[in-house]
């Protein structure tokens, strides 16, 4: 292929075949990668082309400083055998370069250059898949002289990447995601796009931008629900995960006081079942909503914290809020579904 400006996604070929086919046409046995942002699905997407081409050496570059980069990610690439670095400057490493060479090397310098990519693309699902990305590429014959030098110094940016490292990174990414507005977690790609489940619902995702036991709310939908005299919501496992860890941090003997939206604290139990995997929730019947809930099965059950000691139970009618819990938990990649109800936490 001769120099090229290119364009991917939105009707376009996509990046993941550019990329696939300067590897498989030109043949490297080494990769650099300099990216401002990596995703896991990223990373196992190169890692299978990689390995189908019998590439054998890869190095990877990326921002950790944005909080956007996910750490399973980073996890991921170094169980595939690659050299990470990061970068965690004043400034956002913002930069897109992939090299293709024989090898790199005592100063980082690509050998025997095989094709260079330059332009927009992350190693992301939403670059491979469908954004309209923009950028030069261009071979072995073609290649400009800057190209060794610029990609070394991107490398030199970054510090090696470690196990411990990338779980200090991993505290800051989910304290930095819980409360980034939505559009803004859509946008830049934190979590995986969510995929079709049960009943149209959406199923939970791989790779959550948050973990059950950092999260501090958990909510679950009230079309199914158990109990005769209080209200039951039930809360499958993955959100059962977050509600006893925000419970039984802060209650005793199975009892917790919520505060509730009419301003009155209320003691709630929370038994837990193995046999289904279940807390049920026991809700008191005059809590706002509650007999609304048991009448048109419908609604969420949220429990959230808002404080040290400050726990609240909220029954959220569909509309604007309900919507607005619902898309914060697809946008991190904690929404799930069973075959009758949402469910989730952040």
């Amino acid at each position: 292929m001769p120099t090229e400006i290119l364009w991917s996604g939105r009707g376009g070929e996509n990046f993941l075949d550019v990329l696939r086919t300067q590897i498989s046409t030109t043949k490297p046995t080494a990769l650099g990668l300099a990216v401002a942002y990596a995703s896991v699905y990223g990373v196992r997407e190169l890692h299978g082309v990689l390995r189908r081409n019998s590439v054998s050496e890869c190095r990877v570059v990326t921002d950790i400083r944005d909080c956007v980069t996910h750490p399973n990610a980073l996890r991921l690439a170094l169980d595939s055998g690659w050299d990470v670095r990061v970068v965690n400057s004043s400034a956002t490493f913002h930069s897109k370069l992939y090299v293709g060479c024989k090898s790199f090397g005592r100063g980082n310098e690509p050998r025997d250059h095989k094709f260079s990519i330059v332009g927009s693309p992350n190693l992301s699902k939403a670059a491979f898949q469908r954004n309209a990305e923009c950028f030069f590429v261009s071979d072995e014959a073609s290649q400009p002289a800057s190209t060794g030098a610029t990609w070394a110094a991107l490398w030199q940016l970054g510090t090696r990447a470690t196990p411990a490292g990338i779980k200090r990174y991993e505290k800051l990414f989910q304290s930095r995601n819980r409360w980034r507005p939505v559009q803004d977690l859509v946008t830049l790609g934190v979590a995986e796009d969510p995929v079709s489940g049960v009943g149209g619902l959406a199923s939970p995702l791989g790779e959550p931008a948050l973990s059950p036991l950092s999260a501090t709310a958990a909510w679950a939908g009230l079309e199914s629900f158990t109990g005769d005299y209080k209200l039951q919501p039930e809360f499958p496992s993955r959100a059962a995960n977050v509600l006893r860890n925000i419970l039984s941090s802060r209650a005793a003997a199975r009892k917790v006081d919520m505060l509730c939206e009419d301003g009155i604290t209320r003691e709630f139990t929370f038994p837990f079942y193995k046999a289904n995997g279940m807390f049920r929730l026991n809700v008191p019947n005059d809590v706002p909503s509650a007999q609304w809930a048991r009448a048109n099965k419908a609604g969420i059950a949220l429990v959230e914290v808002r404080g040290v000691n400050d726990i609240r139970f909220t029954i959220v009618r569909p509309g604007r809020d309900l919507n607005e819990v619902v898309k914060r938990s697809r946008a991190l990649g904690t929404l799930g579904s069973t075959s009758t109800r949402l469910y989730g936490w952040y």
